[in-house]
């Protein structure tokens, strides 16, 4: 298409022409945009200027406000001007006859010459650096509709993060409510790398609680998608870091799926980020509902980093009493799995009453130490169990703990894992660590995996 201006048409603001010389243009429908912010007919070769059955059923009716851009469409997202309109905006445009379709900003593969928009980033991006508020606008105006396409291409994306970022007073507003109108595409954004990154740039500036509440309303709908996609999650995130009030909609949907939510790969590392941001009563409901089901989840090869995360909550020791509660008489069997080891040395680490309920429960279970001095992952929350016995001073518990050992000093030097626990059970073992040549070989090849 030839960017040279129609005969036809104004001439360019003197000012911008001055500015930016006009061999620049953005393709909208039947009419480009010049990099002077002047809009012509298309020229009428053009296959969208001679298509007629591009152009909107005849008769459509809309309101012209002087000086305003239509922010509404008629069909399709167009919006059809009479052959005898003339619509003259006040914001330097050139003026507009004959019949012309507006269908908002083209996001196009940016290599085609005839079907994609054609722009120099570089003006783009200067023109939203020098923040001139009416500049913007007539840029809000001109993209209407169009956002969510900016939000994920993935060379406009960052044109859409700098517009939202010179946007001052209820610039901003435009654009929210504009991307809120369809909220499954608002949602699909999220699922990609570039609409995650431009929908979290959005949330950072919105002040708005009513456009707040939208967005967190619209994202609640699909809560656990959401929260178990690693790219989308990041989405969520910036909720819970930005919002307060109009998070608790989303706060609903974390009690209601938190077990559903631990059991996920992605799930359980989006509910313990969640669990470091929630407060007020919705924090307590979902700790409790997490704690409810922590038997379950501390067996389970994801759960059981979200129990985990209940047990180190130092300033709630009500949640990690109840887990280990909870935890009585599954100690043994849960030592001898990779996570649930981890959650056990956790239990130990919550408390004083999680240490010796642990330890209690080895001790009085038969051939449990051994077993567990034994095992591969088993033969840590000995260790643990050792050592914050002396460190606390409860040496009646640590030497209950040895006594059950002794007897099994043979058993224990044919293993790896009993070599360890040997060194323990040596003078002051329990508080300054095993010292001998077994000990000091085996520990730089033992390891949990």
């Amino acid at each position: 298409m030839d960017p040279s201006p129609s005969p036809s048409m104004d001439n360019p603001t003197p000012n911008h022409a001055q500015k930016h010389p006009r061999n620049l243009f953005l393709r909208f429908g039947n009419f480009k945009m010049y990099s002077d912010g002047n809009l012509e007919l298309a020229a009428p070769t053009s296959t969208a200027a001679a298509d007629k059955s591009c152009l909107p059923e005849k008769g459509l009716e809309f309101d012209l406000i002087p000086g305003v851009l239509p922010p509404s469409t008629a069909k399709n997202n167009q919006l059809f001007l009479d052959q005898d309109s003339s619509f003259i905006p006040n914001n330097g445009f050139s003026s507009i006859t004959g019949n012309v379709v507006y269908t908002g900003f083209d996001v196009g593969s940016t290599s085609n010459v005839e079907s994609g928009p054609q722009f120099d980033l570089t003006w783009l991006q200067e023109l939203l650096k020098r923040g001139d508020y009416v500049e913007i606008n007539s840029l809000l105006l001109i993209m209407q509709g169009s956002y969510l396409q900016l939000m994920t291409d993935q060379s406009l994306s960052i044109v859409f993060k700098k517009l939202v970022g010179a946007c001052r007073g209820n610039q901003l507003d435009l654009i929210v409510e504009d991307v809120l109108l369809s909220s499954q595409s608002f949602i699909n954004a999220a699922f990609c790398k570039q609409g995650a990154s431009s929908i979290c740039k959005l949330i950072k500036r919105v002040k708005n609680p009513s456009h707040a509440l939208a967005i967190t309303k619209i994202f609640s709908t699909q809560f656990w998608a959401i929260m178990t996609d690693d790219t989308a999650t990041s989405v969520m995130q910036t909720c819970f870091d930005c919002f307060h009030q109009p998070n608790k909609v989303l706060y609903e949907q974390a009690i209601l799926y938190c077990q559903e939510l631990a059991k996920d790969k992605v799930g359980c590392i989006s509910l313990n980020e969640l669990i470091e941001k929630i407060s007020g009563e919705e924090r307590q409901r979902l700790l409790k509902a997490i704690a409810a089901c922590s038997v379950e989840l501390s067996f389970h090869e994801y759960g059981n980093y979200v129990v985990q995360s209940l047990l180190a909550l130092k300033k709630e020791p009500q949640v990690s009493s109840s887990v280990v509660l909870g935890l009585r008489g599954r100690i043994v069997e849960l030592s001898q799995q990779r996570g649930g080891s981890h959650v056990v040395e956790k239990c130990m680490m919550a408390s004083d009453l999680g240490l010796v309920y642990v330890v209690k429960e080895i001790i009085i279970t038969p051939r449990a130490s051994l077993q567990l001095a034994q095992d591969l992952y088993g033969n840590y929350v000995i260790q643990k169990g050792l050592k914050e016995t002396k460190v606390r001073r409860l040496e009646w518990l640590c030497e209950l703990l040895m006594k059950s050992l002794e007897p099994y000093r043979r058993e224990l030097n044919q293993t790896k894992g009993g070599k360890i626990v040997l060194g323990f059970l040596k003078d002051e073992g329990a508080i300054k660590g095993p010292t001998t040549t077994a000990y000091k070989k085996n520990n730089l090849v033992w390891r949990r995996l």
